[in-house]
């Protein structure tokens, strides 16, 4: 049975611990932790107990994290990762953000909702496009590493899917 809950640090820490490779990649290149080990103790205390920091699992299990964070007013960060078994609950994910998260930060003021992801991440690209994100312009060297990465934006005006129907 899926489930979705406000992230623990325990969650985040489990998801953190068995993330996709490409996730680990993108976040280990845009956070000061070294290893994945660090990366999961980092993330757990900065996104554990957070308001808007959602858990999505199955079989209580934990599978995915999505986050926001407000950059500055009316301007937020959203992010995300999840373990290999995502399948089990993108489309329950999907109907999840559309239905009540990306509402919920229009309902707190945002006016700009953006995520950066790492170039090349074209699984993760597909999603936010379709969720109904713009995808900007190309950061060169954003990651420690020298990594680029794109900007993907959403601001007030701009069309997102307002029925998620068929996705569950």
């Amino acid at each position: 049975m899926r489930f979705v809950a406000q992230a623990t640090p325990e969650m985040v820490h489990f998801v953190s611990k068995n993330m996709r490779p490409r996730d680990l990649e993108e976040l280990l290149a845009i956070c000061f932790e070294k290893d994945a080990d660090q990366l999961a103790d980092g993330l757990a205390g900065m996104y554990g107990n957070r308001p808007l920091s959602f858990c999505f699992g199955y079989d209580n299990e934990p599978i995915c994290i999505l986050s926001a964070i407000c950059l500055r007013p009316n301007v937020w960060s959203v992010g995300m990762w999840a373990t290999p078994d995502f399948p089990k609950i993108g489309k329950y994910l999907t109907y999840f953000a559309i239905k009540y998260f990306f509402p919920a930060l229009q309902q707190a003021g945002a006016h700009r909702v953006e995520c950066k992801s790492i170039v090349g991440y074209s699984e993760i690209h597909g999603w936010l496009r379709f969720i109904g994100f713009a995808e900007g312009e190309i950061e060169k060297m954003y990651g420690k590493n020298g990594e680029d990465f794109i900007t993907f934006y959403w601001y007030e005006g701009m069309p997102i899917i307002k029925r998620p129907r068929n996705i569950r």
